[in-house]
C-alpha cells in the first residue's frame, strides 16, 4: 500500500521567506552578483507581488540577467556555503509536515524556485520528492534556459503524473488555487489577501 502525498509550496508557506530571493542576496555578498543586479531582483519581484509581473516574467527576466550563461557547479559550490547559514522556518506549517509524516504521509516539496535550491530545503527537513523549475544545461555545465517553469497548475499536474494524486496540500498563494484545489484538504498559511478570503468562503483551515 502506498502512502498518501502531503504537497508542501515553499516560498512563503515552509519558509516565511522567498528562498530565491535570499540565496541571490547571498551570492551578492559573495560578490558573485553586484548590488545592481540585486536592486533589479527586488524591484521584478515587487512587481510580481503586485499582480504587474506574471510569474513567467519574473522568472524569464531574472535568469536572463543573473544565471543565463553560468556555470551550474559554481551555484552549487555557492549552494553548499548557503545551507551552512540558519535557516527559519515557518513553525506552523513545518509542525504540520512532522505531524503528518509521523502519521505515515510521504511529504513533497513544490516550488517555482530552482530545483537545486529546493533540493537543499528538503534535505534540511527530511523531504525526499521535490517537484521544482528545472534549467537546460549545455555541454559545457552551463545554465542556457528555463526548461520547466513550475506554476500553480504545474504542481497540480506533476503530482497526478507521479503520484496518481495526492491528499493533503498547503501553500501562501492563490496564484497555487489550482494546487490547492487538486488535494482533498487543502491549507491557506500566511495567505495572501484573495486566498484568504476564498479559504473562508470554503472553510479550508488557516495556519
Amino acid at each position: 500500500m502506498t502512502s498518501p502525498i502531503a504537497a508542501f509550496d515553499l516560498d512563503g508557506t515552509l519558509l516565511p521567506f522567498n528562498s530565491s530571493f535570499l540565496f541571490c542576496r547571498f551570492l551578492e555578498k559573495k560578490s558573485f552578483l553586484t548590488k545592481l543586479d540585486l536592486l533589479f531582483c527586488s524591484r521584478i519581484y515587487l512587481k510580481h507581488k503586485l499582480g504587474l509581473c506574471s510569474l513567467k516574467e519574473l522568472h524569464t527576466l531574472v535568469f536572463a540577467r543573473l544565471f543565463r550563461n553560468q556555470p551550474l557547479s559554481i551555484l552549487l559550490d555557492y549552494k553548499k556555503a548557503f545551507f551552512y547559514q540558519t535557516i527559519k522556518w515557518y513553525a506552523p506549517a513545518l509542525q504540520k509536515l512532522r505531524a503528518l509524516q509521523q502519521e505515515g504521509y510521504s511529504s513533497v516539496l513544490c516550488s517555482s524556485s530552482p530545483g537545486f535550491l529546493v533540493e537543499g530545503f528538503a534535505k534540511r527537513i527530511g523531504v525526499s520528492e521535490v517537484i521544482a523549475t528545472e534549467y537546460e544545461i549545455d555541454k559545457e555545465g552551463r545554465l542556457v534556459e528555463i526548461s520547466r517553469l513550475v506554476d500553480g497548475i504545474e504542481k497540480k499536474e506533476a503530482l497526478e503524473k507521479r503520484f496518481g494524486g495526492y491528499e493533503v496540500a498547503f501553500s501562501d498563494s492563490h496564484l497555487d488555487l489550482p494546487f490547492l484545489e487538486g488535494a482533498c484538504t487543502p491549507y491557506a498559511v500566511r495567505p495572501t489577501f484573495r486566498l484568504r478570503q476564498i479559504a473562508k468562503k470554503r472553510n479550508w483551515e488557516i495556519l
